[in-house]
């Protein structure tokens, strides 16, 4: 029943069934958990959504999960960012993107590379721009970014499309190719 009212709800909002719907519709205990982890992200206010999109792009080329670059290039357009903002990501370019923004993107490369503790001049960089509140949600939106793009990875879930501009996908994938090898 939890399944068909999924099923109902990706309609609804999207017009058609999600690959990641599907993904998990075979355990009940997992849809419950994931619409959980989904409510909790979309219910945070204080992280305008352009942000928020910019946020879980950089959070997925970082982690290169392409169902969730797809996902949130689909959300940064949407909201408004240009391709060139999205480009300028793995630099933290303050002229395209802003000192907040790359503070923000600062602290959320710490999150995903080095998880266990988060030099304090990254933490105090961003507190210049943010409050503590901001400060809770940004951490959120990371951690639940992450938990998305590897729990996608790791099924193997594909794209949806949701990028209209194909090339734009490809490009922002073999970015993220380009910044996980620097990585390593």
């Amino acid at each position: 029943m939890k399944v068909r009212g999924a099923f109902e709800a990706d309609e609804e909002r999207e017009g058609r069934v999600r690959n990641l719907t599907r993904a998990v519709a075979s355990s009940t205990t997992t849809l419950q958990a994931t619409t959980r982890a989904l409510h909790m992200f979309v219910t945070l206010k204080r992280v305008d959504a352009r942000t928020c999109a910019l946020l879980c792009l950089y959070t997925s080329i970082l982690n290169g999960c392409r169902y969730c670059i797809d996902d949130a290039a689909g959300a940064a357009f949407e909201h408004g960012v240009s391709l060139e903002e999205m480009f300028a990501l793995p630099d933290f370019s303050i002229a395209i993107l802003g000192s907040r923004l790359a503070a923000i993107l600062r602290f959320a490369e710490a999150m995903v590379l080095t998880p266990i503790e988060i030099p304090n001049e990254i933490v105090t960089g961003l507190k210049a721009h943010v409050d503590d509140e901001e400060l809770l949600e940004i951490s959120a939106i990371v951690a639940m970014k992450c938990f998305w793009n590897h729990f996608a990875s790791a099924l193997r879930i594909p794209p949806e499309g949701r990028c209209g501009d194909k090339s734009a996908f490809r490009s922002l994938c073999d970015l993220s190719d380009t910044v996980r090898r620097r990585q390593a």
